[in-house]
């Protein structure tokens, strides 16, 4: 496979973001996780792309607002500059804690929830002050087992400069969406570059320990004809913004289901093309969206707003308290 420059001018689809999210899924399955861990470096670069990809699905939702929708595109950005600030926090602070740097080790001690939390000039801030500490380093090359390049930082620091664009000099919308595209466009080309140029070369190692898993890797690494069926990305959170694990997605008309992870995500692959509601399932709650429309060859990126599981559990633990009391 021929390796990709980074400042290639090629254009990358769709495709090569359904096969991004295909692989990563894969590589971190619970049968395939063991494995994917099992060669030094590897498990970083993987879940780098992960962190890309899901920053790509809130790039994605900033495109897809409304022209009109200034706020909401605000919002996303923000959710979007969250999620690479406290995953590339969250490596830092590993980083410091096995080289017994104490100092930098507090100062990568954070939390997503403290990030949402923010007001918007005030993650900027912060943000810009933890990029700036971290971007020599990166620099410099000692992050890379960490899942953090240089090419990464640049990419943190835009998402950082538009997010303050949209608090100091409020742009027409067009504008904004077309900044977005070419974000997303740079984004994927670097998951793509990492792909190429470094896991394409670390998966030779698997090729004399485990045959079936490089020959799987092969087999998830390529791209999708542009007539597959469909596939939903979703983002499910609560009205805090806070990601909701172990939802239950069930696309209507299909036999398809799909489980939420740790911040929110899920991929749901086939679905036959045409119009689908989608159903949200938290414990006892549930709450149907939709119908949307999935186009041949398409893929569909949607954030969900759901109840989450305890609060049905909370409601029920109160209402019998009060009968009790009867």
């Amino acid at each position: 496979m021929k390796k990709i420059n980074p400042n290639t001018k090629s254009v990358f689809t769709p495709s090569h973001e359904r096969m991004l999210n295909g692989l990563v899924a894969w590589a971190l399955s619970t049968g395939m996780i063991a494995i994917t861990s099992s060669i030094a470096g590897f498990l970083a670069l993987i879940n780098l792309l992960k962190t890309n990809l899901q920053t790509l699905a809130n790039l994605h939702s900033i495109v897809q607002q409304s022209i009109t929708g200034y706020a909401s595109q605000k919002k996303a950005a923000k959710k979007a500059l969250v999620v690479m600030t406290n995953s590339f926090m969250r490596a830092t602070y590993s980083y410091a804690m096995k080289n017994n740097l104490s100092v930098l080790a507090s100062q990568m001690s954070t939390s997503r929830s403290k990030l949402n939390g923010m007001t918007y000039q005030n993650l900027v801030t912060f943000a810009q002050g933890v990029i700036n500490i971290i971007s020599p380093i990166a620099t410099a090359g000692t992050l890379a087992d960490y899942g953090i390049a240089a090419a990464d930082v640049i990419v943190w620091q835009n998402l950082c400069n538009k997010l303050n664009t949209f608090n100091t000099t409020p742009r027409n919308a067009i504008v904004n969406r077309e900044a977005s595209n070419t974000d997303i466009q740079d984004l994927l080309r670097e998951c793509m570059v990492i792909l190429s140029n470094q896991c394409d070369e670390l998966i030779y190692q698997f090729q004399s320990s485990n045959l079936t898993y490089f020959n799987a890797y092969w087999s998830n690494r390529k791209l999708d004809a542009h007539s597959v069926s469909t596939q939903l990305r979703s983002h499910c959170a609560d009205e805090l913004g806070q990601p909701i694990k172990n939802a239950e997605i069930k696309i209507s008309g299909t036999d398809l289901v799909g489980i939420t992870d740790d911040a929110g995500y899920s991929l749901i692959s086939g679905i036959p093309f045409g119009s689908h509601s989608v159903t949200i399932i938290t414990g006892t709650n549930s709450k149907t969206f939709g119908p949307f429309d999935f186009k041949k060859g398409q893929s569909l990126t949607q954030h969900f707003t759901v109840a989450p599981a305890f609060a049905s559990a909370a409601k029920s633990t109160a209402t019998k308290s009060k009968v009790t009391a009867k």
